[in-house]
């Protein structure tokens, strides 16, 4: 999967309304995750405390 597919899994699952079970997931895996998102061009972004990628 190429972060392009995931983008648009991740567009569909924030239509969806599902955003906030993500973000649940996302924190067992890495606590100190804030948000996740999608960029314009397609890339999937992650926010944490003090940490951007």
């Amino acid at each position: 999967m190429t972060l392009t597919n995931l983008a648009v899994v991740l567009q569909e699952i924030i239509f969806q309304g599902q955003l906030d079970l993500i973000r649940e997931y996302l924190r067992r895996f890495w606590e100190a995750a804030e948000d996740v998102g999608i960029r314009l061009e397609g890339r999937v972004a992650l926010r944490s405390a003090g940490f951007r990628i």
